[in-house]
């Protein structure tokens, strides 16, 4: 079962419900074995752990301890658990300092940042790659990929100085490439509509580049802002990458919006099965998705236990009914999956038997087809399908 739904949603002010604020459990975990990922366990165990301690790796993602405390393995389960005894709320405090490039990359890599731009990964690795030539990019780009979180406003707020620090630094770094920053020199007036805040279409529209099959990051250093914002912490405050912005949103059975969308910060492993039963006790809502309207997604129901991961997870969107089930109707040629299409790539065409008209180089997969679609055609794994196969016909 999937969740399908439309951008459109009504916003229900007065609405009585009030979500709850998730509390952090004396223990967390951390499954050795986690979105198709394996990670190796590091070090003695029991033993205890200060936050910032690494304690898995999968190739080069890393994962730290959110917790002072007490960190223990448990066969049985695969997993890592920890049990909190110290202050979870230590003080770092801001370090001015100019980074070189052996600086700039090693810190990121020792704190564990990752982009979520693209697929996830060390950060560190797009600076590698990415050679600064002449007619090169850097963009700071001002939103996400689903626009819950304005993590712009966030950065203004609490780093702005951070922000110039780090902008200084990347001129400094890459004099021949043109820095973009769109969170506080370039047009304010950009849209927060689905999907502005994809790195292709971001730099299709708003930076004059054409529509990349895939985004030349040795040309284009894509800074998208949830990414910024943990670059910054860990570069000035030397804060880990071991915690991460959760947006909680609310939809009832009419397919409205619940109040405001709620913001928490949560640290990895956090079991948050209670804060979702509650949410069933409470007012009846059984059935929760992760982190998207518009992308296909599993449709989980509330009562067994969910495991945050920072890696993967950075949305709930907890909904009262699954407004339907995954059941394809005849295509009625209303052409709607085209008309919505933000960069005519032309997804009508995949019905037909000859789909060589579907542009299959520009299509964001952004999924606003299937949204849209009154047949519930599942546009999306056509064309997940159709691009796996031309990519295994390729290799």
């Amino acid at each position: 079962m999937f969740l399908k739904s439309s951008q459109f949603f009504e916003l229900n002010k007065k609405t009585s419900l009030q979500v709850p604020t998730p509390v952090l459990t004396s223990s967390l975990c951390l499954p050795l074995e986690a979105g198709g990922r394996s990670f190796f366990a590091l070090g003695d165990f029991p033993r205890r752990v200060s936050i910032g301690d690494l304690l898995l790796k999968s190739g080069d993602l890393k994962v730290f301890s959110p917790i002072n405390g007490i960190v223990s393995f448990d066969s049985s389960r695969n997993s890592l658990f920890l049990r909190i005894d110290g202050n979870l709320f230590p003080k770092f405090e801001f370090q001015k300092r100019e980074y070189t490039f052996l600086e700039l990359k090693t810190k990121l890599e020792e704190k564990g940042v990752v982009t979520f731009d693209f697929t996830v990964m060390p950060f560190y690795k797009l600076l590698e790659i990415f050679r600064g030539e002449e007619g090169s990019l850097i963009v700071l780009a001002p939103l996400t990929k689903d626009n819950f979180l304005n993590y712009k406003s966030k950065i203004l707020e609490k780093l702005n100085v951070e922000l110039q620090f780090f902008k200084s630094t990347l001129i400094k770094l890459f004099p021949k490439s043109q820095v973009l920053d769109f969170l506080t020199e370039q047009s304010p007036l950009i849209e927060t509509t689905y999907p502005n805040g994809n790195p292709k279409y971001f730099l299709y529209k708003y930076c004059n580049q054409p529509l990349f099959s895939e985004i030349p990051t040795e040309k284009i250093l894509y800074i998208g802002p949830e990414t910024l914002y943990h670059i910054l912490y860990a570069l000035y405050y030397d804060i880990p990458f071991h915690e991460r912005l959760l947006t909680i949103t609310v939809i009832n059975r009419r397919g409205l919006l619940e109040g405001e969308t709620k913001v928490y910060k949560i640290k990895n492993g956090t079991n948050l099965s209670e804060f979702l039963s509650l949410i069933r006790e409470k007012y009846n809502y059984r059935f929760f998705t992760i982190n998207s309207f518009f992308e296909k997604q599993p449709v989980y129901e509330i009562g067994s236990d969910f495991i945050f991961d920072i890696y993967r997870h950075h949305a709930l969107i907890i909904c009262e009914e699954i407004f339907y089930k995954d059941q394809e109707s005849i295509c009625i040629d209303c052409n709607d999956c085209s008309y919505f299409c933000p960069v005519d790539a032309n997804p009508r065409a995949l019905l037909d038997k000859d789909k060589s008209l579907f542009q299959k180089d520009i299509c964001l997969e952004c999924g606003l087809c299937s949204v849209f679609c009154p047949a519930h055609i599942d546009f999306s794994t056509k064309i997940s399908s159709l691009k796996e196969e031309m990519s295994f016909a390729i290799s």
